[in-house]
């Protein structure tokens, strides 16, 4: 059988959360292991990019693809501590879109590693490091009939979300959006359609939702709506806010399943199939 796992690594929003409270579904930010055919994709690198470093060079791992959506703090604070970056000749390829203040990878990665707030800069990376530029609503092939989707998403400063096609299946991650209601809606669930599983940004509940309008971030009830409009299989609540504890997150989990949705909520740690007869 062809593989096509997703495996999460982080899946809070804004800032890492620590603690008993936080402990089941764990409290690193945005980050997902996509191994599909041959290649290891990464989506993010938030905290949880860190272990997942070091997993990776345990593994001996191929080459590594690492996707940026965006480079807010929560989605690229793990970068400097990525372990293969840090490995001699290691390859590993940064695909970002770039931005007004960082146009490219190498750009980014010069902001974020600098004095006085880290002891080394990017340039002393040994590892293999190169650097390609995504556009927005574009498809990537990345052989062996797999490819990547882009999407422009509603997001302060701008984000993308990711959609992975291989072998009849797909895969969309969607981490950071805000619903508009109206015409992003519409053309979020174009792309969207059909997907076999999806991530997605929930990290509002939907009494919170009013007071942080135009932050950029989405509640559960409007991201259960999208996917039955685009008829995805199954979708997970991603980005769960650094404050929710495991308890709130067992609620909503009872709420989303009271609802009759197809969605659940995420946890870190847990890998999933997607070869698998039902997901």
């Amino acid at each position: 059988m062809p593989q096509f796992d997703i495996t999460i690594w982080g899946s809070r929003g804004s800032f890492p959360a620590a603690g008993a409270a936080m402990r089941d579904y764990g409290g690193n930010t945005s980050c997902v292991e996509v191994r599909v055919a041959d290649r290891t994709l990464v989506l993010d690198a938030g905290t949880g990019i860190e272990a997942l470093g070091r997993d990776l060079l345990q593994r001996g791992a191929p080459p590594i693809d690492l996707f940026l959506t965006h480079g807010h703090y929560d989605h690229v604070m793990g970068l400097p501590f990525f372990a293969p970056l840090h490995t001699p000749d290691y390859p590993v390829t940064l695909h970002y879109a770039g931005c007004d203040a960082a146009k490219d990878g190498a750009a980014l990665l010069d902001q974020l590693i600098d004095t006085p707030f880290l002891p080394f800069r990017a340039s002393d990376f040994r590892g293999d490091l190169r650097h390609e530029r995504l556009q927005a609503s574009s498809i990537i092939e990345l052989g062996d009939g797999c490819t990547l989707s882009t999407f422009s998403v509603n997001h302060p400063g701008g984000s993308l979300a990711f959609r992975l096609s291989y072998a009849g299946q797909s895969f969309i991650y969607l981490p950071d959006f805000e619903h508009d209601d109206g015409p992003q809606d519409a053309a979020l669930i174009s792309f969207l359609q059909g997907a076999d599983l999806a991530l997605m940004d929930c990290c509002y509940l939907p009494q919170e939702y009013p007071k942080f309008k135009g932050f950029g971030h989405s509640h559960w009830q409007r991201v259960s709506e999208l996917a039955d409009a685009a008829d995805v299989g199954k979708w997970g609540a991603f980005h769960h806010a650094h404050t929710r504890s495991d308890a709130e997150l067992d609620a909503l989990s009872q709420s989303i399943s009271d609802a009759g949705s197809r969605g659940f909520v995420v946890k870190e740690g847990m890998t999933i199939d997607l070869t698998a007869p039902q997901l």
